[in-house]
């Protein structure tokens, strides 16, 4: 009886840890490549993220948008405009911060929590990736 607890501590170590590295190695996969936002009220929007370049297109209203990505843990980045996307939002202070937070990844999309320093308001969204 001894012996069994030292052993199921180690299949339960072993079983998280494996599903914590791969969830890690999935949120990397999401790093970098083609996304594609749906949205019922503003139209679709397509993002392209490359090394710490991010941009979005927003299909509807025909704009275009720079954003520098900072990440600061496999789950979490910030964005922060580049400086000609800030006069496409009149609402975004110049110090205008958006940060991400990925809550769940999936095959092919995840699901973000996106929070900003000039906006009370949370927004959870589903983003798909269509390229890598």
């Amino acid at each position: 009886m001894t012996l069994m607890k030292p052993l199921l501590f180690t299949a339960a170590f072993l079983l998280f840890s494996l599903n914590l590295f791969g969830q890690t190695s999935d949120i990397r996969n999401f790093r970098h490549g083609k996304f594609r936002v749906p949205s019922d009220t503003d139209g679709d929007y397509v993002i392209i993220r490359k090394g710490n370049r991010q941009i979005e297109f927003m299909e509807k209203i025909g704009v275009q948008a720079v954003f520098i990505v900072n990440w600061k843990s496999d789950s979490i980045y910030t964005l922060r405009p580049a400086k000609n996307s800030v006069r496409l939002f009149p609402r975004f202070p110049k110090n205008a911060l958006i940060t991400v937070r990925i809550l769940q990844v999936k095959e092919h999309s995840y699901i973000q929590l996106t929070s900003s320093n000039f906006d009370e308001y949370k927004y959870t969204s589903e983003i798909f990736k269509v390229e890598d």
